[in-house]
């Protein structure tokens, strides 16, 4: 193999995460997009339609009701689709994991014989 096809591998560096702090079920929800940006038919554009029912929910409590979950809530706070008074986005490094250790799994590889005698045919 020559020097020109290597690829060098690398650790990467953790990627800073966003958390959602301050939400309140009696808290304020206002819809800052148009129309629902999640891909048409899957489970998370449904949900997205629980904003967007007539009445639109005015608070964290009436999303829930109309079937949003908690974490949609925070997805849509840190991704811009929503706005919820007084909550705040927080970025934060997460804690490294340990490495895996290799499990001492017995090797069960090899093919279990069965025992044909083709002597009673």
């Amino acid at each position: 193999m020559s020097e020109e096809n290597e690829v060098e591998v690398t650790a990467t560096e953790p990627k800073a995460k966003k958390k959602v702090n301050g939400v309140t079920n009696e808290a304020a929800l206002t819809i800052l997009v148009e129309g629902n940006p999640k891909r048409a038919g899957s489970a998370s554009y449904d949900r997205f339609e629980g904003y967007l029912t007539d009445p639109r929910p005015t608070t964290v409590a009436e999303a829930l009701e109309n079937g949003l979950s908690i974490g949609d809530i925070h997805y849509d706070v840190i991704h811009g689709s929503i706005e919820v008074e007084g909550a705040t986005v927080e970025e934060y490094m997460p804690t490294p994991r340990a490495p895996k250790e290799d499990s001492e799994v017995e090797d069960n590889s090899e093919a279990t014989e069965t025992a044909t005698d083709d002597s009673d045919f």
